[in-house]
């Protein structure tokens, strides 16, 4: 698994020697919750 380099569906993805885990590119999301406090959806972060 500690392959230098690993394609996936998240993008290409490397590790250090120790295990650390390097992401080229990644997202960051956030549930906007309804004023009901019962129901809403993901949105996207902007990084």
């Amino acid at each position: 698994m500690l392959q230098p380099n690993l394609r996936s569906v998240l993008g290409d993805i490397a590790f250090t020697p120790e295990g650390e885990i390097i992401q080229d590119k990644f997202s960051v999301a956030q549930i906007k919750m309804n004023a009901d406090g019962k129901n809403g959806k993901f949105t996207f972060v902007e990084n």
